[in-house]
């Protein structure tokens, strides 16, 4: 957030939830290290955009280096995995405790037969 009154204790961090449904502690955590870890490694942010990108095709935002968050909890947790980021925020102990807990979270949620799902093939069961 910016710092309108310029004295530097008045200035302060915001989230806008990346997930309501997320821990706030470890969503604030995540997106602090990650700027540290920019820090570190002096990565330049890249502009802000300020274009509806749902209205943008799939080669401009490609040619504007914006990628897509993952479309699924198992792509995600894939991408947690292929990452050493979450490792080392939280540590291997804790780190594997959450990702155990969040397969086996999704494998829960996988194998559940939805509303829609009942509706569209219980003709042809």
């Amino acid at each position: 957030v910016p710092n309108f009154f310029n004295k530097e204790n008045a200035a302060r961090c915001e989230i806008r939830s990346p997930d309501p449904a997320g821990n706030p502690y470890l969503q604030f955590a995540a997106l602090l290290n990650a700027g540290l870890d920019g820090i570190k490694h002096k990565i330049e942010p890249p502009a802000p955009v300020d274009v509806n990108l749902f209205e943008l095709s799939t080669e401009k935002l490609k040619e504007m280096k914006i990628e897509s968050i993952p479309g699924s909890m198992d792509e995600a947790l894939r991408h947690m995995d292929d990452s050493s980021f979450t490792r080392d925020l939280l540590g291997m102990e804790a780190y594997q405790a959450y990702a155990d807990l969040k397969w086996k979270e999704y494998n829960l949620y996988r194998t559940q037969v939805t509303d829609w799902e009942l509706k569209r093939y219980s003709r042809i069961l």
